[in-house]
């Protein structure tokens, strides 16, 4: 569960006005965490968003760590608009989005981010924890408000609500057990963090 909260949001914040639907959503229940012999690991969804389907899947129990959301928007016109949100991708805190439309023998890019462009002095690691304190103490010492707007109660309850929605049906998740060892090889600090579980 604790992955598939990070997309849930970032797509319902996309659009505030509606919620997001589950329409089916399938899972995988396992031992790979630590916390217990039949936790959620992978989930699969499809959901509607204001008539908008969404497709998608999320896993604790990849090797690697896949952020990624794709989206194929129509404009105006009818004319399709693709974009890429990639986190951590390939490394740690780098993230990305690209924005396009497909033209017959080209790609017109429309947008163009990769935060690794950005300047930053400090350790990276800390660049996304002292944006957010920075937010924060400015809004409370001096009262300005943050470029995008802090995550409300309302919100919360909203994605709260999705992962009440996907944790009550997890009795119909398949179950996977990994360790059958007696003792469990738990991944050395020298693992990196690519590495989830």
């Amino acid at each position: 569960m604790s992955e598939v909260i990070h997309p849930l949001d970032l797509v319902q914040w996309i659009n505030h006005s509606s919620t997001l639907n589950f329409k089916q959503f399938h899972g995988v229940k396992s031992d790979f965490s630590i916390s217990g012999d039949n936790i959620p690991d992978s989930i699969s969804i499809i959901a509607d968003l204001d008539g908008a389907v969404v497709t998608g899947y999320s896993s604790f129990v990849n090797l690697f760590r896949r952020r990624e959301l794709d989206f194929v928007f129509l404009d105006k016109e009818f004319n399709l608009i693709f974009a890429e949100i990639s986190f951590d991708t390939p490394q740690w805190y780098e993230d990305s989005l690209i924005i396009w439309k497909e033209h017959i023998n080209q790609r017109e890019i429309l947008v163009q981010f990769n935060s690794l462009d950005q300047t930053f002095d400090g350790d990276r690691k800390l660049e996304r924890v002292t944006k957010v304190v920075k937010d924060v103490s400015d809004f409370v010492i001096l009262g300005v408000e943050p470029k995008y707007k802090f995550p409300n109660l309302k919100e919360a309850i909203i994605l709260q609500r999705l992962l009440n929605e996907i944790d009550a049906s997890k009795h119909q998740f398949s179950s996977v057990k990994y360790n059958k060892l007696a003792k469990r090889v738990l991944l050395t600090e020298k693992s990196g963090f690519e590495r989830l579980g």
